[in-house]
């Protein structure tokens, strides 16, 4: 997982996988995401991007509500983004 911020007007979180990953998860959660594949010179992956504030907030509120979820270093990102935004 990807957490990219500027301030209280960007936000962008983006997971990458395998190039024929499922992430229909993320249609359960109501969310507006982007699906891209790539075949590259390396290999094939696939990558999910959540550009709209909206929509990641929704999302890392919905990860992070309860105990934490991944890495500290993601979640100690997210929540000074969400001490900018409040």
């Amino acid at each position: 997982m990807s957490i990219s911020c500027d301030g209280r007007n960007y936000i962008r979180v983006r997971f990458s996988g395998t190039y024929d990953y499922d992430w229909s998860f993320f249609n359960l959660i109501d969310i507006d995401y982007k699906c891209y594949r790539y075949i590259t010179k390396q290999g094939r992956y696939s990558q999910i991007t959540i550009s709209k504030q909206k929509d990641a907030i929704k999302f890392m509120n919905f990860i992070y509500s309860g105990s934490k979820f991944g890495l500290s270093r993601k979640y100690d990102k997210w929540i000074n983004y969400e001490k900018k935004i409040k």
